[in-house]
Formats: C-alpha cells, structure tokens, sequence
C-alpha cells in the first residue's frame, strides 16, 4: 500500500521494484527481530509456556464435555434421534420410517437439537454448529455412550 501511496516519487519501475524489495527485506527483519524477543522472553522463566498442542487438546476436551452434559440434558426421542442420525449413520427418510413419523418432522427435530446444544454451549451459531457437528462425527464412541446404545 506505500508503494502505491508514494508512486510520484518513482522515476520508473526498475525504482519501484527496489523499494519494494527493501520493503519485504525490512519487514522480514521485523519479524525475525519479534520472533527472537518473544523466544527470549518466553525462555526467561517469566511466564508459564504450554505448547500449542496440549493448549487445543485441553480446550477440546473441555468443550467436548460441555458438549456432553448438553446432549444428556435433551429429551429422551431427540436423544434417540440423535444416536440415530451421528451414531449409526442414518439418513433422515430411515429415521422417519424408524419413529414413524414425517420426515420433515425429522428435520425439524434435528434443527431443534443443534439449537438447544448452541444454546447450552453459548457459542455463536454458526461456529457452534460446525463445532458440534465435527465434534459428533470425530468422537461416535463416546457419543453413543452417552446415548446408551
């Protein structure tokens, strides 16, 4: 963006590829100069370090609770309705031929579900509705044990 700002002061393009190069050159020493201070003050004891790794692992597992408790706390058929669909891979249609019931109805219930897990894990739908639906398809073991099949 300088670059454009400060054209007029180009004489031709061979100037404009100089002061771009100068540019990345100097932006690389910056970073390399941040990355080195953060390293140093990060390896001087000062504060607690926690690789990335376990930092996502614990807040996985934490949210995988949470997740947990919301799905026990859900009425006994969206339960069901539930272990049907992420637990034994069923399609809504077999679902509705299971319970006996439209499949619009299915739909509708499985709408509710994700509404009412969003709403126990207080995130934004739609960051909360992708994290559910990974959550459930990463972890079928220990959904369907919760669940009771």
């Amino acid at each position: 963006m300088d670059s454009y700002n400060e054209r007029h002061r180009f004489v031709n393009s061979m100037a404009w590829y100089s002061y771009i190069l100068k540019s990345i050159f100097h932006s690389s020493i910056s970073l390399l100069r941040k990355h080195n201070s953060r390293n140093n003050y990060l390896g001087s004891g000062t504060i607690e370090q926690c690789t990335p790794d376990l930092d996502v692992a614990i807040l996985e597992q934490e949210t995988l609770d949470m997740l947990y408790d919301a799905i026990e706390s859900l009425p006994q058929k969206d339960r069901a309705i539930l272990r049907m669909s992420f637990v034994e891979g069923l399609r809504n249609a077999d679902i509705a031929k299971r319970l006996d019931i439209a499949e619009i109805t299915v739909k509708k219930h499985k709408a509710r579900i994700m509404a009412m897990l969003r709403d126990k894990l207080q995130l934004p739908p739609p960051y909360a509705t992708t994290l559910i639906i990974k959550l459930l398809y990463t972890h079928p073991s220990d959904i369907a044990n919760i669940l009771g099949q």
